[in-house]
């Protein structure tokens, strides 16, 4: 492992460059360096966004933090440099007392990178060597990063997670070519649920999710329709049902899916007006409703819809030029939308601010049911691990996801000790490298 210091920080204001549309959003340039890849959002509890995001020219993994003030200002910095890296990264905001900041990134030098921020530095270490590139981060109530990631040898779907003694890696799911576009969600007993997809060759994509169950991974396809479930975002509500966006190749259309209170899972179509929904990013509402960004690559802008009255409501955020590539949606403590994604237009990361409240409503109905269901779940074994007892759960999620009873301890420390790997970081980064000013 090793530790950096802030090597390249700019404090940056862009009033002149900052935008409110009539439709009720604010946006603004963040950073301009040559970003042309893969952001990611999440907000601390003072509702102020920080950001991962890649530059292609300059070949770094960034970090952006929203200073508080009227004009909303950027403090921007170089985690991460070297050729290829910080494609596909994933941003968390540790739920520790230090409010760590945690970000999982493919390199292609040696695999899948971590990277943690706390006291004004940044630590850098290797999860897997054989990882990457898609990888998705979540962190649990205990402060532990979680991992979700494919490899490139086998095309298998690994989860990891942090420990003081270093990661814990297992294979999730290793039937077929699996672990392409993952996303990750952590119950409140520290149980990761993930979404992926599988490819079975040409016009053969599918939809499915994996779920740690009482130590064994159980895995389900989702949606067994053809050529869908890719680009996948996954998000648990406050009774533990888990809701996904995900992108249907054969109908260029954003889709959703919900698991049935009554068992199976509910679908619908967010978007279908002609190539709408790649890299969707969701997030619930305070009353468990679904918000989702994404492309909408047709009319190439930034799109937000809500699901309010059981219809989805649909509006463009930002448009003209090529905005809204690799959007990443975090609600804050009014459901006001925050949003990062890159303008290709002008190589730039930009940030999206919802300002006006969306129309009230009654809680959306459930979505209907397919005629057909899908597959029942199947389990996948795997070695249970050991344990250390953990918090006693309060509040646990009840079906259709199974979880501990109220008596039941939480989910304990995940370990793998047989799978345990702690790599060292082979040799420091170059400051020169890394002293590269935000503009």
């Amino acid at each position: 492992m090793k530790t950096l210091p802030v090597l390249a920080v700019a404090m940056i204001s862009i009033a002149t460059q900052s935008v409110y549309s009539d439709s009720g959003w604010w946006t603004e340039f963040a950073d301009c360096a040559g970003i042309d890849y893969s952001t990611s959002v999440a907000l601390d509890s003072q509702g102020l966004a920080h950001v991962a995001y890649y530059s292609d020219q300059f070949e770094q993994l960034k970090y952006a933090r929203e200073l508080p003030g009227k004009e909303p200002r950027w403090n921007c910095e170089v985690v991460d440099s070297g050729w290829g890296l910080g494609y596909y990264n994933s941003l968390e905001i540790g739920l520790d007392a230090t409010g760590g900041i945690h970000i999982c990134y493919y390199s292609s030098l040696d695999g899948l990178r971590y990277a943690c921020q706390r006291d004004g530095s940044w630590q850098i270490e290797v999860i897997d060597p054989a990882g990457g590139p898609h990888c998705s981060l979540a962190v649990d109530v205990w402060g532990r990063p979680h991992v979700v990631y494919g490899d490139w040898a086998n095309d298998d779907l690994h989860h990891a997670v942090r420990s003081p003694q270093g990661w814990a890696r297992v294979i999730v799911d290793s039937a077929g070519r699996v672990g392409w576009d993952p996303s990750i969600a952590v119950d409140p007993y520290g149980s990761p649920h993930i979404a992926y997809a599988s490819y079975d060759g040409p016009g053969d994509w599918t939809l499915k999710y994996a779920r740690l169950d009482r130590g064994l991974w159980r895995v389900e396809t989702v949606d067994p329709s053809a050529d869908t479930g890719t680009l996948s975002s996954i998000a648990l509500d406050g009774d533990g049902r888990v809701h996904i966006t995900y992108y249907d190749i054969s109908r260029l259309a954003l889709k959703y899916a919900v698991q049935s209170p009554a068992g199976g899972w509910l679908f619908e179509t967010v978007d279908s007006s002609g190539w709408a929904g790649e890299n969707s990013s969701l997030r619930l509402d305070s009353n468990g409703r679904p918000r989702a960004a994404y492309f909408d690559h047709a009319g190439e802008d930034l799109k937000y819809a809500a699901r309010l009255d059981g219809v989805w409501h649909i509006e463009r955020v930002d448009q003209p030029g090529i905005v809204g590539w690799y959007a990443s949606l975090a609600l804050d403590a009014l459901d006001l939308a925050n949003i990062s994604y890159i303008d290709r237009t002008h190589s730039c990361l930009k940030f999206a601010q919802m300002v006006a409240t969306c129309p009230t409503a009654t809680a959306s109905p459930e979505p209907t049911a397919p005629p057909s269901p899908p597959p029942a779940p199947t389990a996948t074994p795997v070695p249970p691990p050991s344990v250390t007892p953990a918090p006693t759960a309060t509040n646990g999620p009840p079906t259709p996801t199974p979880q501990p009873t109220a008596e039941a301890t939480a989910t304990p420390d995940i370990e793998y000790p047989q799978l345990t790997v702690t790599i060292e970081m082979p040799s420091p980064i170059s400051p020169a490298a890394m002293n590269v000013t935000c503009r």
